[in-house]
């Protein structure tokens, strides 16, 4: 896949499905990613925490496989954060502390475990959790 300057994905309900290909980690320009109600299948890639001007991230109703990669600590720009449906995610939730920016978390249905990160109650311009 050669389209570097692509910014924009919105694949809500298509009936795309598979594995999300690792061509997708050229996509370093990506602010909005819409990924939902799909049949995605296997991990959620690592190379998502790449995408560094990402602003909006839904991974929804999908059946990805968890956990939740580290590396969208990298993801200091997100504004929305909704991840969910995701099977066997047992993952931490530390990879939200550095996401200053975030207004909208939603990490619904996903049988998370442990306790919450404490930047979670310190995050200033949350307003939707």
């Amino acid at each position: 896949m050669d389209i570097p300057l692509c910014s924009h994905s919105y694949l809500d309900s298509s009936g795309v499905g598979g594995e999300i290909p690792s061509t997708f980690a050229n996509l370093r320009n990506m602010q909005i990613m819409w990924v939902s109600d799909n049949p995605f299948t296997g991990k959620i890639p690592d190379f998502i925490g790449n995408w560094t001007n990402l602003t909006s991230l839904k991974l929804q109703g999908n059946s990805f496989d968890g956990p939740i990669p580290s590396s969208f600590s990298q993801l200091i720009s997100l504004n929305s954060l909704r991840i969910s449906d995701i099977n066997n995610v047992s993952s931490s939730l530390n990879f939200i502390k550095d996401m200053k920016k975030l207004t909208d978390l939603d990490l619904s249905f996903n049988n998370l475990t442990g306790q919450l990160p404490d930047a979670l109650f310190n995050m200033a311009s949350l307003k939707n959790l």
